[in-house]
């Protein structure tokens, strides 16, 4: 529906309410707000020196945003001014944040940090409330189940394949599912009995969280799967190719290969926007595109 150049190598991406996305660019050390439907940029916040991920709140009026090169950084952002909120260091070590995610409120936010801790934070009063160690490179993308109960953490590409399920409240790790396949992005089914995970080895792997096992492995054909969203009415699951340049959309229930879309460059992080019924993808070589 449209293809938009943007500089900073556009990253993370979210979608804070109906029609408003978010863009991460590292490059520039930049967030951007995007009008979907008319798709066009509609201002810019600096959040830290290399925003990545971003995770908005239930209501959207603030987005979270960790950075690399900022002491495991993260900063809360006000998305009607566009103006930084607060910001917390949560750790004294140089430590690049890059997963997030965040309670509907947005009071507490988990922060992944590239060589393992997981942190939980009080945006409100700036205090991480907790550090939970797991091998090297947890935290790279998130996901809960349908009551918040728990919440599921996968580990970045070279360090194995590996999704941590995490006791949000006790803030202590419950089981590892030792995913293989280079685990990356992370959906939850529509029945919350399986996790998607996007291998960056090739295909989603589908896991059956109960049992911790693997039920299937869904093809990916010519896809090194990085970013993964699973649409609200369960009609598609799409992948990012990372290295391929592609985006294909899959039947959640089947596995079946519905679509392939050649974006080219690198895409990253997908979100979505029930509001126009789009798909944001950021793409490191210079542009986003929304699909529809």
């Amino acid at each position: 529906m449209a293809h938009l150049l943007l500089d900073g190598s556009p990253f993370g991406s979210a979608v804070s309410s109906a029609g408003v996305g978010w863009i991460g660019q590292p490059g520039a050390g930049l967030v951007s707000r995007l009008d979907i439907a008319a798709g066009s940029f509609t201002g810019s916040v600096s959040p830290g020196p290399r925003p990545v991920q971003i995770s908005p709140n239930q209501d959207g009026t603030r987005i979270y945003v960790p950075s690399f090169f900022g002491n495991g950084l993260v900063a809360s952002v006000n998305t009607a001014t566009l103006t930084v909120v607060n910001t917390v260091n949560t750790t004294s070590d140089p430590q690049d944040a890059y997963g997030v995610t965040t309670t509907p409120r947005g009071d507490t936010v988990f922060v992944g940090i590239t060589n393992g801790p997981i942190f939980k934070v009080d945006m409100r009063s700036g205090t991480v409330l907790g550090r939970l160690n797991l091998p090297v490179a947890a935290g790279y993308h998130f996901e809960w189940n349908r009551n918040r109960t728990r919440l599921y953490a996968s580990q970045r590409a070279f360090d194995g394949g590996r999704v941590f399920e995490i006791d949000p409240n006790a803030f202590t790790l419950l089981r590892t599912f030792e995913t293989g396949g280079s685990a990356q992005g992370i959906q939850i089914s529509a029945d919350g009995k399986k996790l998607f995970v996007a291998a960056q080895n090739g295909g989603v792997i589908v896991w059956d969280i109960a049992n911790n096992s693997l039920v299937t492995t869904y093809a990916t054909p010519g896809c090194n799967g990085y970013g993964l969203l699973r649409t609200p009415d369960n009609a598609f699951l799409v992948v990012g190719c990372v290295l391929n340049g592609l985006v294909e959309v899959l039947d959640p229930k089947t596995g079946a290969l519905i679509e392939t879309l050649n974006v080219g460059g690198r895409p990253r992080e997908l979100s979505y926007d029930a509001g126009t019924g789009s798909i944001l993808v950021p793409n490191e070589s210079g542009w986003v595109d929304i699909l529809r």
